[in-house]
């Protein structure tokens, strides 16, 4: 199991001018898996995408709203950031 965390920026789509900045903590791991037809192939299980609000600056309702929609919204966008971080550890 491998565990990442990101640090993400996201425009706040109300304010162009304004940014949440957050860490991202991933956790998942490459796994063998039916695929389809019985095929099995090699692919990537995500268990926990959770934002944290570790930052000095405190986010308000608001924002954690926000990037939790983010999160919601970016799946596939969240699964290949993880993916090549984790590559390192295959190669």
């Amino acid at each position: 199991m491998h565990t990442e965390i990101f640090e993400i920026d996201i425009e706040v789509a109300e304010n162009p001018y304004r940014y949440i900045t957050f860490d991202l903590w991933v956790k998942g791991m490459w796994t063998m898996g039916e695929i389809g037809g019985g095929e099995m192939r090699e692919c990537l299980v995500i268990e926990e995408e959770i934002f944290l609000n570790t930052r000095k600056d405190k986010l308000s309702n608001e924002d954690q709203v926000l990037i939790q929609k983010w999160i919601d919204t970016n799946h596939e966008a969240i699964r290949k950031m993880f993916a090549e971080r984790i590559k390192k550890y295959e190669d």
